[in-house]
């Protein structure tokens, strides 16, 4: 599969209704539109894994809730399998990191890579990066209750 079609069958993707209960049921996140936003970055994430294949420098997740809705895909391991082997032809495995192993370089990648989906028209320059994210839906969560 040419890399352009990867990462349209990434976009359009629809992750399993068990994985998502699983990660509601964790995070207890209601506001449909904070999930929407959460989905579709764990999908912005895995199109920067793709186009970061042959590079020596990790993607970083930049979000616990993001990161949150990944664990709970990893824990059903034959979809999660199935996914990563149809789109990478291996497991992108999950290595936690602290913030402290985070380095400059590590985020100006992540930067490129979202500047070139922007540029390849996955996604608009005006979307939330994933490292907005969970500031963003803390902010909401107070204001609705």
């Amino acid at each position: 599969m040419f890399l352009k079609r990867k990462l349209q069958k990434i976009n359009e993707y629809i992750i399993p209704n068990h994985i998502l209960m699983d990660f509601l049921e964790k995070t207890q996140i209601q506001n449909i539109a904070d999930i929407e936003l959460i989905i579709k970055n764990l999908k912005i994430f895995f199109m920067m894994c793709l186009l970061n294949k042959y590079k020596k420098i990790p993607v970083i997740m930049e979000s616990q809730y993001v990161d949150e809705l990944w664990h709970s895909f990893i824990l059903d391991t034959r979809e999660y399998q199935f996914f990563c082997k149809s789109f990478y032809g291996k497991i992108i495995h999950h290595t936690p990191a602290k913030k402290s192993m985070t380095t400059h370089i590590m985020i100006d990648n992540n930067e490129k890579l979202w500047n070139d989906l922007v540029n390849l028209n996955y996604i608009s320059k005006n979307d939330m990066k994933i490292n907005q994210i969970d500031e963003f839906i803390k902010k909401s969560h107070v204001l609705t209750t």
